[in-house]
C-alpha cells in the first residue's frame, strides 16, 4: 500500500523538521536546536525549570514520534 506525499506543511513533517529548520543545509540538528531556543526560554520565564523539564521530555517524545513517522513516509532510515 502506497502512501501520498508528505507535504512540508503536514503537521508530522512540521514537528520532525521543527518548521522547516531541520531541513536547513550543514548541521541541520544543530538549526533545530537555535530554532527551539527562543520557545525554550519564553518557557523557562513562564513556569522556570520545571515547566521546561516537562516541555524537553514532551517535546522528546513527540519528536521520536513525528520523525519515526517522517522517516518512514519518506523513506528514510535514520529520522
Amino acid at each position: 500500500m502506497s502512501q501520498a506525499p508528505l507535504s512540508p506543511y503536514h503537521p508530522i513533517a512540521v514537528i520532525a523538521t521543527w518548521f522547516g529548520c531541520g531541513l536547513l543545509p550543514k548541521a541541520p540538528g544543530t538549526w533545530g536546536s537555535l530554532g527551539a531556543l527562543p520557545f525554550a526560554y519564553l518557557i523557562a520565564i513562564a513556569g522556570g525549570w520545571p515547566a521546561l523539564l516537562l516541555a524537553s521530555l514532551l517535546a522528546f517524545v513527540v519528536g521520536i514520534w513525528a520523525s519515526s513517522r517522517y522517516a518512514a513516509r519518506r523513506g528514510l532510515k535514520d529520522p
